[in-house]
């Protein structure tokens, strides 16, 4: 909502939904919260075959979906079902967003820069956790490796115990905010076909 204290009226004048939107995202989507999804796991998918997808890909050319997960929060979420890791010492992040570069950096070298990225999520845990100059600077890192559609689909998810920061930051990058406590991304794009890749 834009609006401070707004009235019903102008709750439902600002929350409607026209037909067209619906009907263009009434179809099955991604449930970036648990990626790949719980029945994709098992013990005989290793780093070989992860690399044997990436190549396989590549070879395909298809377009690129980015997850980068940030498996940090303050707080447990009564609904959360995330991998998460409680910590309000947020010393550790900077060794796990080291680790996390180096992983952008060794994918970036499986994806071709004639491949798009058209969709590019944070989730986790909260990518709030980190610090305004944290998201910017992994944000900066990630885009100086892969090539980003102009219309790329990007969204950052947000924990209700980041009252600190307002959802907005972070816009000037092409961000979409999240609802806080939601990680759902603001829908665009879903129809796009991409291979995904988690980072």
């Amino acid at each position: 909502m834009t609006l401070m204290n707004p009235s019903l009226r102008e709750m439902r004048d600002e929350l409607s939904v026209g037909e067209e939107f619906v009907n263009r995202y009434n179809k099955p989507g991604p449930r970036y919260t648990s990626y790949p999804t719980a029945p994709v796991w098992t013990d005989s998918f290793g780093p070989k075959e992860y690399e044997q997808a990436l190549a396989a890909a590549e070879e395909k050319r298809s377009l690129v979906s980015l997850y980068m997960h940030l498996p940090f929060c303050e707080c447990l979420c009564l609904f959360c079902a995330c991998n998460v890791i409680i910590q309000k010492d947020k010393r550790v992040a900077p060794p796990y967003l080291g680790v996390l570069k180096k992983e952008t950096d060794h994918i970036s070298h499986s994806v071709s820069r004639e491949r798009q990225v058209v969709q590019f999520h944070w989730g986790g845990g909260t990518p709030t956790y980190l610090s305004p100059e944290q998201i910017e600077d992994l944000f900066t890192y990630t885009r100086e490796r892969f090539t980003f559609a102009p219309d790329a689909e990007i969204g950052i998810g947000g924990s209700a115990c980041d009252h600190a920061r307002a959802p907005g930051d972070g816009a000037q990058d092409g961000l979409q905010p999240a609802q806080h406590g939601d990680s759902r991304l603001q829908a665009r794009g879903a129809e796009s076909g991409a291979s995904d890749t988690a980072v």
